[in-house]
């Protein structure tokens, strides 16, 4: 009987731990805490972050089943309490919010994104604590997207400046011209046209010694945007050839920026009282634009109506004079 009494109590020690009973360990977890506990250095990092990893599971959950907003709530919650977050867990929150966060201007937003902001906050300094560059790097780059979408320029740049010291210092000729054109475009969103053409002039340079002809046409398409707001441009035909230039070799390689270049000439055509030529630019411009997950087609698609009722007025005051 003793004998059984034992191989039941031996059985029991195998069965799998109840929830309750799991200890959560992380890789930046000191390796003595992990084998001796947390002794009179105080409680160990897992007893610490292990609520916030079984939130993270939830929200990893809650996200694959598509529940957005609730996905949403949860990570605000977390940023709301006054609890560490450990370099595993912001690693794994930043790559579900990275799916939440558009990585393109003006987007379509189908909700209000902007609770990931104190998260997103509290991840990045993290990051920065820690040293972990790759970390900072992509949460930064995501939460100055989110400053962006919800008009919070100065902060996107302060964000952006930062990423550009990074890529600086690695060497990196391409991802050093991505954050020095979006942190331009930052002024260019603000309207600060003037103080956004140098940023797009260095970041047309970087991608042609990066070989990346398409980024460079893109940058300058973002500097001509500039020039036209600003004034004081060149003889219409010459800034005309090189829009045609940048338009045709941004639509070539299907870059939905391709709009950028066809609006401003739709613009400089109707300047020029040639409506239809301008209406042309301007379906190329949607067509280009169409399905970029950007508020863009919609915005073009309205300027087109003020043209081609422009076009029906002229037509119908042509009639006029004809009888």
């Amino acid at each position: 009987m003793e004998i059984l009494d034992l191989i039941r109590a031996l059985g029991e020690t195998n069965r799998p731990p109840e929830e309750e009973e799991l200890e959560y360990v992380f890789d930046d977890e000191p390796l003595e805490y992990v084998l001796y506990g947390g002794g009179s250095a105080g409680p160990s990092i897992a007893g610490i972050y292990g609520d916030v990893r079984r939130r993270v599971q939830e929200i990893h959950e809650s996200f694959k089943q598509g529940r957005t907003p609730a996905t949403i709530s949860a990570c605000a919650s977390i940023a709301a309490e006054d609890r560490s977050i450990s370099l595993g867990a912001g690693v794994e929150l930043t790559g579900i919010m990275e799916q939440l966060i558009p990585q393109i201007p003006n987007p379509v937003l189908r909700f209000d994104i902007s609770p990931l902001c104190p998260l997103l906050e509290k991840i990045l300094r993290m990051a920065q604590d820690k040293q972990e560059k790759d970390l900072v790097k992509k949460s930064g780059t995501l939460l100055y997207r989110l400053y962006e979408h919800y008009g919070r320029y100065s902060q996107a740049r302060e964000i952006l400046n930062r990423l550009i010291d990074i890529h600086r210092g690695e060497g990196d000729l391409h991802g050093h011209g991505v954050v020095a054109n979006n942190c331009a475009f930052e002024y260019l969103l603000e309207g600060r046209y003037q103080e956004a053409m140098p940023g797009f002039e260095e970041a047309a340079r970087l991608f042609e010694d990066a070989r990346d002809p398409l980024q460079s046409a893109n940058a300058r398409a973002n500097w001509w945007i500039c020039r036209y707001e600003c004034g004081n441009l060149p003889e219409i035909s010459t800034i005309e050839a090189k829009l045609k230039e940048l338009a045709d070799l941004l639509s070539g390689s299907g870059y939905w920026q391709a709009r950028k270049p066809l609006v401003l000439l739709a613009r400089l055509a109707e300047k020029r009282q040639e409506i239809n030529e301008a209406i042309g630019f301007m379906k190329r411009a949607i067509q280009a634009g169409t399905g970029s997950g950007t508020r863009y087609p919609n915005e073009d698609a309205e300027y087109l109506h003020r043209l081609e009722s422009r076009q029906a007025l002229l037509g119908a005051a042509g009639a006029v004079l004809l009888q």
